[in-house]
C-alpha cells in the first residue's frame, strides 16, 4: 500500500513540474515541431529521389499503351464497318431475293 501512495506522489510532482514550467516545454515543443518539419522535409527530398524515376516512366509507359490501344481499337472498328459493308450487301440481296419470291408466287 506504501508503494502505490509513493507512486500517486510522484505522479503528482511530475504533474507539477510539467504544469509549473511551462515556458521550458514551449521551446522544447518548438524545437520538437521544427526537428519533425526537418525529418519530414529531408524524407519527401528522399521520396522524391528515389521514386521519381520510376514514377515518370510508369506514366510514360502508360500513355504509350493508351495509344496503342486507341490505334488497334480504330483498326478494329474499321475492320467491323467493312464486314458490317459486306453484310449489309448481303441483306439487301437476300431481300430483293424474297421480293421477286414473293412477286412470282403472287403472280401464279
Amino acid at each position: 500500500c506504501g508503494k502505490s501512495a509513493s507512486t500517486g506522489q510522484e505522479a503528482g510532482n511530475a504533474m507539477d513540474q510539467f504544469f509549473s514550467t511551462a515556458h521550458m516545454h514551449d521551446t522544447l515543443l518548438q524545437r520538437m515541431i521544427r526537428t519533425l518539419e526537418s525529418s519530414v522535409a529531408s524524407l519527401e527530398g528522399m521520396a522524391r529521389k528515389i521514386l521519381g524515376g520510376p514514377v515518370r516512366a510508369l506514366s510514360y509507359d502508360t500513355l504509350e499503351l493508351h495509344g496503342l490501344v486507341r490505334a488497334l481499337s480504330c483498326v478494329e472498328d474499321e475492320e467491323e464497318e467493312d464486314w458490317s459493308d459486306d453484310d449489309s450487301d448481303t441483306d439487301s440481296d437476300s431481300d430483293e431475293e424474297e421480293e421477286d419470291y414473293f412477286s412470282s408466287s403472287s403472280s401464279s
